[in-house]
């Protein structure tokens, strides 16, 4: 009777309003939050029809390559990686993304000795991807990490290891066969310390898929840097 109405009446109240960190949420905006909810959890096959749009088919990489060396800019990984096959075998990037189908398809590295600034055309198969037609965070986390190693190492440093790295993504960079760069550079520097930061771009550089920063640290034993440096 009265006490069976009584509870069907709390249980509608309750139904229209949702409880979101301590604050109710009228009914009148619980099918936007649905849909939000829905547009969140989308299955796997919605993934792979999603349209990629963030890679820019303005520039290419030929001409971003012939920019970069009117620049001053050098390709530095053919010949080095050519010269020491010892680094190349089993390493993650070198070797096991860039020799399996689908991996890395493309990878060149330019450098900038008056800049010291390092420039990564890249191009990320569709084994490089984590939810279905995006590529994993982790991959460009390496792809940063990989690249900072480059513009140490070309700093005149024979020998450093990652002390810290921190990526922001900003956008998914939804996988298409496309080409993308990378930019890095030294930001500061303080003894055996170098600060070294970095951004994922489409290639006209307009949209930003994710940013690093890194500490990279030569170890006390190892030959100072080159007059390079």
């Amino acid at each position: 009777g009265f006490r069976a109405t009584g509870l069907m009446r709390g249980f509608f109240r309750a139904f229209r309003g949702l409880r979101v960190a301590g604050s109710l949420l009228p009914a009148t905006r619980l099918a936007a939050v649905s849909a939000a909810a829905a547009a969140v959890a989308l299955p796997p096959a919605s993934l792979e029809a999603a349209q990629p749009a963030e890679v820019s088919p303005v520039v290419d990489a030929a001409s971003l390559s012939a920019s970069l060396q009117e620049e001053g800019f050098v390709r530095i990984d053919e010949e080095f990686l050519e010269a020491r096959t010892s680094l190349v075998e089993n390493n993650v990037v070198h070797d096991t993304l860039r020799n399996v189908a689908g991996g890395l398809q493309r990878h060149e590295i330019y450098f900038n000795p008056i800049s010291k600034e390092l420039v990564a055309i890249l191009r990320f198969g569709h084994r490089c991807v984590g939810l279905p037609g995006i590529v994993h965070g982790g991959i460009a986390a390496l792809l940063f990490d990989n690249c900072f190693g480059w513009c140490f190492f070309n700093m005149g440093h024979s020998k450093g290891f990652t002390a810290y790295l921190h990526v922001n993504y900003r956008k998914p960079l939804a996988f298409v066969q496309g080409d993308v760069q990378l930019r890095c550079s030294l930001t500061k520097k303080e003894g055996r310390k170098c600060y070294l930061q970095g951004e994922l771009t489409s290639l006209d550089g307009e949209t930003l898929f994710s940013d690093a920063e890194a500490l990279f640290v030569v170890p006390r034993q190892a030959n100072p840097p080159s007059s390079k440096d």
